[in-house]
């Protein structure tokens, strides 16, 4: 488990310390090491900081969410480890290439980020496995971010056309996510507390690993067991923010935390490339920048690679940066509609290929600059999903 992650090695070569944090971070994401230090594990009760959970009848696991797969086996594992008692139902619905080892499970996997008409075929069986369990039997909902695009019912009326083309205006509009998912909420059968409706239970327990900013529950994959008009809500732990990834990061690294962030990307660079860090320092911060993108945008990126590349085109242009060093990843492993997970430039990277760098740039093209370059960061899934993490160094030269 404590191997260190691979990453693309073209012709940059890519400090150590870069391979240090990835491995460092994904290590501090595990399923397993995060529930093991929340919860103990009894018969019929789970028990954590603040409290207990009785569980009724027999238990039943799903979860939702690019971590589904991931963060139900371990919950799975260690809860009959250290009770003896077998789960009776197991049921995760992730994204694709996402799902998890294990036979006792039954996974789904759908698209990701966009939304396919086989994603609402997964969310008819979902709904169907899940609203077998017995009104007298305990649900333990493991939800977090992805569910958005996995679990889908258009209101009545709506075409599944119609609903994709929505979706799809949302994710390039530029809007950050509390108001992305509000806008979910209004054409879904199944988000905003839609999926209750279907569950006969309400002995339930929801773990949610969040990946929104302002850490609001309640818009995590557009929030299906939760709505603010409910006087009554399931019983719900955060287990993990990037708030507290990013507290965990600086406690082990003595890092400088800047905060997390859901701003729009041209803001957070104006405030990023005046408060650079010092010799020696490392700022980290986390969330998800949004970027508008143009009509018909044929470039390839996502938000990290796009945050890279711009960034350096900024503060680049003054030699007084040139120990300046950028990385930012998605903590899932994935960085929008592409397999690498970010990527990583130096000042000398870039002065070398200027020229298509701003290319690229300007092409919303990030991913195959640095496919060129060989900055590209690829993990694989990570078993976690919670935003990016972006860490911004200067060279100590002593």
């Amino acid at each position: 488990d404590n191997k260190p992650i691979k990453v693309v090695k073209l012709h940059m070569s890519l400090p150590l310390k870069v391979n240090e944090i990835l491995t460092e971070v994904i290590n501090l994401l595990k399923p397993s090491v995060v529930f093991k230090d929340i919860f103990k594990f009894y018969q019929k009760q789970i028990v954590f900081k603040d409290g207990s959970f009785d569980i009724k009848g027999e238990l039943h696991l799903f979860a939702l969410g690019k971590a589904a797969s991931f963060e139900l086996k371990a919950f799975k594992d260690l809860y009959e480890k250290e009770t003896g008692v077998k789960v009776r139902s197991a049921v995760a619905y992730t994204k694709k290439d996402h799902l998890c080892d294990d036979d006792e499970i039954y996974q789904m996997a759908g698209t990701h980020p966009v939304i396919s008409s086989e994603n609402l075929d997964l969310t008819k069986v979902f709904i169907d496995l899940i609203s077998e369990i017995p009104e007298g039997d305990t649900l333990i909902f493991l939800l977090s971010g992805g569910g958005s695009a996995l679990l889908e019912m258009p209101v009545e009326g709506m075409s599944f056309e119609q609903m994709r083309k929505t979706h799809q205006e949302l994710l390039s509009s530029g809007l950050n996510i509390n108001e992305i998912n509000q806008r979910r909420k209004e054409i879904s059968q199944i988000k905003g507390g839609g999926l209750l409706k279907f569950i006969k239970t309400t002995n339930i327990l929801q773990l949610i690993t969040c990946d929104i900013p302002n850490e609001d529950i309640f818009d995590v994959s557009s929030g299906p067991l939760l709505n603010r008009s409910l006087e009554e809500h399931p019983k719900t732990i955060l287990t993990q923010s990037a708030s507290s990834l990013l507290n965990k990061i600086s406690a082990s690294r003595d890092y400088i935390v800047k905060g997390v962030y859901d701003d729009r990307i041209e803001n957070e660079l104006s405030k990023i490339s005046e408060d650079l860090p010092e010799k020696g320092d490392t700022y980290i911060s986390g969330g998800e920048l949004t970027v508008a993108l143009p009509e018909n945008c044929t470039g390839l990126g996502g938000r990290s690679t796009h945050f890279v590349l711009a960034l350096a085109k900024i503060i680049y242009t003054e030699e007084k940066n040139k120990d300046v060093h950028i990385l930012s990843f998605g903590t899932d492993g994935t960085d929008g509609p592409t397999d690498a997970a970010g990527a990583y430039i130096n000042y000398n990277v870039f002065k070398e290929n200027e020229d298509r760098a701003l290319m690229f740039l300007e092409n919303n093209d990030s991913y195959h600059f640095f496919d060129e370059v060989g900055g590209l960061i690829k993990t694989g899934p990570t078993k976690n999903n919670l935003m990016d993490v972006r860490f911004i160094w200067r060279d100590d030269y002593r």
